[in-house]
């Protein structure tokens, strides 16, 4: 009798222990790339076919992305004390800044505020018009200037 052949090539069906295996991996800080070099994990498109269809995986790979942002922000210690060229030390640490912002937007992303204020003379009012009372308000100032211009031409 013989014996049953053991499969050859990457798994494809949705495999909950490569899933967690993955999002451990990532939360180390490596990138979904170099985790499926290996022959044992699933082929990129793979995974991204298990993030459409598992919303479970979808919630852990989401985690595990903020946690290798994480992950990240705190190479860049390393790398500033104890990398001897400042040119690589400063591109490395540049594209760690950028890949951060955009993992975890809320905790790295560059911040802004915007204000927007009138003076105590003329403040800023904010009315919700309709599309009708705004198309009211252009057809009479459109009126208002055809008048004007009639009066200037006699």
């Amino acid at each position: 009798m013989p014996a049953k052949a053991k499969k050859v090539g990457r798994p494809t069906k949705y495999n909950e222990a490569i899933a967690d295996e993955i999002c451990e991996e990532l939360a180390k800080g490596r990138s979904l790339l170099s985790i499926t070099q290996s022959n044992d994990m699933p082929h990129p498109s793979t995974i991204y076919r298990w993030l459409e269809a598992e919303e479970e995986f979808r919630d852990k790979y989401v985690r595990a992305r903020q946690r290798q942002a994480d992950t990240m922000a705190e190479s860049v210690h390393d790398i500033a004390n104890f990398e001897e060229d400042v040119q690589r030390a400063r591109l490395r640490i540049d594209a760690i800044k950028w890949h951060t912002e955009k993992l975890h937007p809320r905790v790295y992303g560059t911040k802004s505020h915007h204000t927007l204020a009138g003076d105590e003379e003329k403040p800023i009012v904010v009315e919700d018009k309709s599309s009708l009372d705004v198309a009211r308000r252009i057809g009479y100032l459109l009126s208002q200037g055809a008048a004007k211009k009639d009066g200037a031409d006699k």
